[in-house]
């Protein structure tokens, strides 16, 4: 597990540093004061600053350049990537995390690369034209490439060789859940993984904190046209019901569930980010929900970084730390300040306390 985090330029972070992280993570603060941020920045750490999850990190905020002629069918800045929303020789953020080991990601802006220069190559001469600047990538272990950038911004997917680079190497699962949760495909993924094992009875009773008469799931061949419901082609099995019940009609919160307890029980030993976990949930199921993702993450091996925005929710999880045994050792709340990026984390032990002197933590 990472036991903590430093992060240095890197979007809303001119620098944070992260202490005593634990298994479960929650991450609160004001709107823009970077909770999204951490949960990018652990995701591109542990993905070692591959190209996919350097893309990935872009289109979910979609920082996209305006098509032009040039443009190939990628189309991705990494201006915003940088603290401060510029892109200039020199400029660079990393991102470092404590496990056994201290492992760290960097990214920073040279000239356009003729050459391997020592890297994987990335541009031929011919090809220079059009290019103005270069984002070398480094990860402490592999080395790093320099990725050629369009004189628009764009990221130039399709000249980049990363073959050499991006060789299989044992990573660890990561899984980042967005408020909007996981669409039809990656739910369907998952579960097959799962599917007539132990592990899909505890996925079915995450599904049951919101409806305890789900019986069954199924994923079908049906709904996968072009804007169907994210939850199109999922059905239910509920007591006392003959017919299968769309997925959907038994309600956001339930999807965010099935979604949370997926991602969880797929990345045993592995990191799972979950952006507004209390997405769709009242706050009467919350404490089970907390229960849920704490006892999973332990017997899976699995660290947690979470963000929100509800009292509710860090209330929930200072009852569970409170009334039930054993769950304040796994537990940390970080609280991010704006403007200076300093964050002020809270122990399982003193949630309770925080709470009932009615200390302000989001």
């Amino acid at each position: 597990m990472l036991t903590s985090l430093t992060i240095e330029n890197f979007r809303a972070f001119k620098k944070l540093e992260m202490e005593d992280l634990g298994r479960v993570n929650l991450i609160v603060g004001e709107n823009g004061s970077g909770k999204t941020c951490v949960l990018e920045a652990v995701e591109l750490l542990e993905f070692e600053g591959r190209f996919p999850a350097l893309f990935q990190v872009a289109r979910r905020r979609g920082e996209f350049i305006p098509l032009t002629d040039k443009e190939d069918s990628l189309r991705l800045t990494p201006l915003h990537l940088f603290h401060g929303h510029a892109i200039q020789l020199g400029q660079r953020f990393e991102i470092r995390g404590e496990n056994q080991d201290t492992d760290s990601f960097s990214c920073e802006v040279v000239p356009a690369p003729v050459g391997r220069e020592g890297f994987v190559m990335v541009v031929t001469e011919e090809q220079t034209d059009d290019f103005i600047l270069g984002l070398r990538v480094e990860w402490k272990m592999r080395g790093g490439i320099v990725i050629p950038v369009r004189e628009s911004g764009a990221m130039a997917r399709n000249m980049v060789d990363v073959s050499d680079w991006e060789k299989p190497t044992q990573l660890r699962q990561v899984r980042f859940i967005p408020p909007e949760s996981l669409d039809r495909t990656s739910l369907r993924d998952l579960y097959d993984r799962i599917a007539l094992t132990e592990a899909e009875e505890r996925i079915l009773d995450a599904v049951r904190i919101i409806n305890p008469d789900v019986d069954r799931l199924a994923f079908l061949s049906l709904s996968s046209s072009p804007g169907a419901a994210p939850t199109g082609g999922i059905y239910a099995k509920l007591n006392n019901f003959e017919v299968r019940v769309p997925f959907g009609t038994i309600g956001e919160g339930a999807r965010r569930l099935l979604a949370i307890s997926l991602a969880l029980i797929n990345c045993g030993d592995g990191i799972v980010l979950i952006d507004e976990i209390d997405t769709g949930l009242h706050y009467s199921v919350m404490e089970k929900m907390w229960k849920m993702v704490i006892e999973t993450a332990r017997r899976l091996d699995a660290q947690v970084f979470a963000t929100t925005h509800s009292l509710d929710c860090i209330r929930a999880l200072g009852w569970l730390c409170e009334n039930e045994a054993g769950y304040q050792e796994d537990v940390r709340v970080h609280r991010l300040e704006k403007p200076d990026g300093r964050a002020t984390t809270f122990a399982g032990n003193e949630l309770p306390i925080v709470i009932e002197n009615r200390i302000e933590v989001r």
